[in-house]
């Protein structure tokens, strides 16, 4: 079966080294995360990342600011993973994410799409046209409410990484480097 990956941004993706990250010059891939991807892509995993992005509602940044962040982490991927990949003659529908979803919406607000509610997994699911149980699903994320989010949006395999307490997780792992055995 073919993996689908939902990627939660702060604390996985990037170092958090401030909240509300925003902008590219404070932007660090997490340690492993690199490599994790380079191998995720190379197998044509389906990667999406979730994140709750509040500082928008909360008028810290504006949505423009977090859509050029993405857009500098999508070319940083491509830039960095394009030759390693045609090397390993793996070629991957889409280098970089294959899809971005953020809930600008304060905790307050009660959305559906924040997690620890499933509503941008959901979205993406609907968006991609899959179902579920012809996927290898994982979630991987560093706090309790994304395991929430995975566990009502039915991903299977939930991957907290770090050392807060997620009882919904299937799997603990302290850091990046350790998951790239699962895969």
């Amino acid at each position: 079966m073919r993996k689908l990956v939902f990627f939660d941004r702060d604390g996985i993706v990037n170092l958090e080294d401030s909240p509300y990250g925003y902008e590219i010059e404070k932007f660090f891939f997490a340690p492993g995360f690199i490599e994790l991807f380079y191998r995720l892509k190379s197998q044509d995993a389906l990667c999406i990342m979730v994140t709750n992005q509040s500082g928008i509602h909360r008028g810290i940044f504006k949505e423009q600011d977090l859509l050029k962040l993405h857009n500098f982490v999508q070319n940083c991927l491509t830039s960095t993973l394009t030759l390693p990949l045609r090397e390993a003659k793996a070629y991957p529908k889409n280098i970089g994410f294959d899809g971005i979803y953020f809930c600008p919406h304060t905790q307050e607000e009660k959305c559906d799409c924040r997690k620890p509610k499933p509503g941008m997994l959901l979205q993406a699911i609907k968006d991609f046209n899959l179902n579920l149980e012809q996927w290898e699903s994982y979630i991987l994320g560093d706090k309790e409410t994304d395991m929430q989010a995975g566990l009502q949006a039915g991903v299977k395999n939930r991957i907290h990484i770090g050392s807060e307490n997620a009882p919904t997780a299937t799997q603990h792992f302290a850091n990046l480097k350790e998951v790239l055995n699962l895969f």
